[in-house]
């Protein structure tokens, strides 16, 4: 089975801040990323890159941290989350469950 990494910053639901102008996205959002993107029948992780555990399995990954790092270099926080196949980024800024089923389907495709 290949494995699918989404890449993003886990966000508090704060009532305060418009979901406009937050950074990151929720854990309900999260999950149904994840179950949509299983769904193609890969395995998914999630690294939440405020949490040093996840960022430390990240940089575990020297090809896809080289990647990540590049991409925020270049787009910042728009550029998360991130979807990643077998260590290869595939898709950035993708905000819906079907824009990251979409990028799956493609990828396992091979276009």
């Amino acid at each position: 089975m290949q494995t699918a990494t989404l890449i993003t910053v886990v966000r508090e639901q704060n009532e305060e801040t418009p979901s406009c102008c937050a950074i990151g996205q929720t854990s309900e959002e999260i999950s149904a990323m994840k179950q949509a993107m299983e769904e193609c029948g890969v395995e998914v992780k999630v690294i939440d890159l405020t949490d040093q555990e996840q960022v430390d399995l990240l940089l575990s990954d020297a090809q896809l941290t080289k990647q990540v790092e590049k991409l925020l270099n270049l787009y910042g926080a728009l550029a998360l989350p991130m979807i990643a196949l077998d260590g290869k980024i595939i898709a950035i800024g993708v905000i819906e469950p079907s824009e990251a089923v979409e990028a799956l389907k493609e990828a396992l495709l091979g276009r």
